[in-house]
């Protein structure tokens, strides 16, 4: 009876995961201003399910971040600011991280996952079509440093990028042996969509994804990418001008023209870099000057309540050096092999260049992106016979 329990829970927090996508969308789409209250549930909905997992499997490191999650909330006394979007997402990022380094968990999800193609593909055409009416209804693009950047309905152009970067691993668990034109041209479109965000860090990412996927494939689909790739680059340099009016391109240009192509993340980091050291006392610089506080201290230094844009400087300011170690330590745990050193890189870049844990539904999301990498690298090897 019991072992029925579990996995009808396992299976209903599976979907979960696999229909947030949607969610995410239609969270943003509809319920744009309740995004806190949103993020509250979806943080009870992971602690719920995380702790059912820790007790039955008796882990260790559940536990402990259990343990550190109260002290964190023990430590900020105020429930106000321990329910802040800042706090929820830290601790949905430990909790996340923790939960998905579970190998077995891991390998049911991606068989799962590879059962249920349908639930992907119908991920990937509701963000399209959301985009697509967004555009129509003339709300899908802001002016951003006079640059004219795609948000779809998302507040801001990350939560998009962050989004469709998740939508391009599901393409590595779809079956292309009958459809391989229709994933090709769908990765084009993700690809052309996180470009049109101007998002530098996605774009980052997308680039190290692509040229894993390009690797991950057989010698003649190879062949024909790099054809198509030639005169690709051909139509570039003939269309220079154009190109230079590409979002991400603009971005980068003007950015570089004001002389900041941080667009003056620089600046923030050294304001929370300096705090940490020259503001913040022993108990603080292990335990944490509290994100509140650090938001004010931006406030005040930068005319605007910022954070430093970078994850290893706020879990370093807002939660301490304790919390810093346990958030890189569970994050290198959950990048399991063969792909550890590749997936380290990629979240280690969102986390350096923008910050990570600050985008809850990415982190949601991570598991999909973790079993995509995988599938793919599985496949390929599967096939030339080195697993």
């Amino acid at each position: 009876m019991r072992k029925n329990l579990g996995l009808s829970a396992e299976k209903c927090f599976f979907y979960f995961i696999l229909i947030y996508p949607i969610i995410n969308v239609a969270s943003s789409w509809f319920f744009g201003n309740a995004q806190i209250m949103i993020n509250r549930m979806i943080f009870c909905i992971m602690a719920l399910c995380a702790n059912y997992r820790w007790i039955r499997t008796k882990n260790r490191m559940g536990m402990i971040i259990d343990i550190v999650i109260v002290l964190n909330c023990i430590y900020i006394r105020d429930l106000r600011l321990i329910m802040h979007t800042d706090n929820i997402d830290f601790f949905n990022f430990l909790i996340c991280m923790t939960l998905w380094e579970d190998k077995r968990l891991c390998y049911r999800f991606r068989r799962f996952i590879n059962d249920n193609q349908c639930i992907m593909l119908m991920c990937i055409i509701f963000t399209l079509l959301s985009i697509v009416i967004s555009i129509t209804c003339e709300i899908g693009f802001i002016e951003a440093q006079r640059t004219k950047i795609l948000i779809g309905f998302f507040k801001f152009e990350h939560g998009l990028a962050y989004h469709v970067l998740i939508l391009y691993a599901m393409t590595f668990m779809l079956d292309n042996k009958k459809h391989k034109t229709f994933v090709l041209v769908l990765k084009a479109v993700l690809a052309g969509i996180i470009i049109f965000t101007g998002v530098r860090s996605a774009a980052l990412v997308l680039i190290i994804m692509m040229l894993f996927d390009y690797t991950e494939q057989s010698s003649l689909t190879k062949l024909m990418i790099a054809v198509v790739g030639v005169f690709v680059l051909i139509g570039v340099w003939d269309r220079i001008e154009d190109v230079k009016r590409i979002p991400i391109v603009e971005k980068t240009i003007r950015a570089a023209d004001i002389g900041d192509v941080t667009n003056g993340r620089y600046d923030l980091n050294q304001i929370g870099l300096n705090c940490y050291f020259n503001k913040t006392s022993t108990v603080q610089k292990w335990f944490g000057y509290k994100m509140n506080e650090l938001r004010n201290e931006y406030e005040v230094l930068a005319g605007n309540r910022f954070h430093a844009h970078n994850d290893f400087i706020n879990i370093l300011l807002g939660y301490g050096i304790a919390n810093l170690i346990i958030a890189v330590t569970v994050l290198i745990r959950f990048a399991e092999r063969p792909l550890k050193l590749l997936m380290i890189l990629m979240l280690g870049i969102l986390a350096y260049t923008n910050g990570l844990f600050m985008y809850l539904p990415f982190v949601v999301m991570l598991p999909i992106f973790k079993a995509g990498l995988h599938t793919a690298y599985e496949k390929r090897h599967f096939i030339s016979g080195k697993l």
